[in-house]
C-alpha cells in the first residue's frame, strides 16, 4: 500500500483505520509477521519515516487514545519470551548527530490538573531460583575533550506542601 509520488507537492498519505461503532468497541488493528519455520527467524516489523535532504525528517508516534470517562490507553513496549535462550532486548535511544548536539531522552510520567502526577519506576526484574537479578546502571557518557554529563537526582519543588525526599538504601 503505497501512496502517490509527487514531484513539486506533497506526497499521498495512508490511512489504515478501523470501523468505528456508536455503541461498543472499536475494531483492533492487529500488525505482525507470520512465525517462522523450524530453523529460520521469523520477519522484522520497520517503522520509520523517510530521510529529508534540507528539512527535518518526519516523527513516529506511538499513542493510545484519550478517554473522557475511563483510562486512557496504554502503551507497552516489551521484547519476547524467551525459552531456552536469552530473553530480547529493549533498546530506547535518541538520535545522533554528525556535526551538533544528539536528541535528548526523556522518561517522564503523566500529567495531572486536579491530582497527583504518575511515578516513574526503573527497576531490574526479580531473578530465578538460581540466579541474581539484573543491575541498575545510571551514568553519563565519557567526552573526549569537553566535561562529561553531569547526573542529578533531586525531587521536585513544592510551594505549599513538603518537596519529597532523596533516599538511596
Amino acid at each position: 500500500v503505497t501512496g502517490g509520488a509527487a514531484y513539486g507537492g506533497v506526497g499521498g498519505g495512508v490511512d489504515i483505520i478501523t470501523g468505528a461503532s456508536a455503541n461498543r468497541h472499536s475494531g483492533d488493528l492487529s500488525l505482525a509477521t507470520a512465525g517462522a519455520g523450524r530453523s529460520g527467524v521469523s520477519g522484522a516489523i520497520s517503522v520509520s519515516t523517510g530521510e529529508a535532504t534540507y528539512g527535518d525528517a518526519g516523527n513516529v508516534f506511538i499513542s493510545s487514545g484519550s478517554s473522557a470517562d475511563g483510562r486512557s490507553g496504554s502503551v507497552v513496549v516489551s521484547a519476547g519470551r524467551a525459552q531456552r535462550a536469552v530473553g530480547g532486548d529493549v533498546l530506547v535511544s535518541a538520535g545522533s548527530s554528525v556535526d551538533k548536539s544528539g536528541g535528548k531522552l526523556s522518561f517522564m510520567s503523566g500529567h495531572s490538573e486536579a491530582a497527583s502526577s504518575g511515578a516513574v519506576e526503573i527497576a531490574s526484574a526479580k531473578a530465578g531460583s538460581d540466579g541474581s537479578s539484573g543491575s541498575v546502571a545510571i551514568s553519563s557518557g565519557s567526552a573526549e575533550s569537553g566535561l562529561s554529563g553531569a547526573v542529578d537526582i533531586v525531587t521536585g519543588a513544592s510551594p505549599y506542601g513538603s518537596s519529597g525526599n532523596v533516599n538511596i538504601a
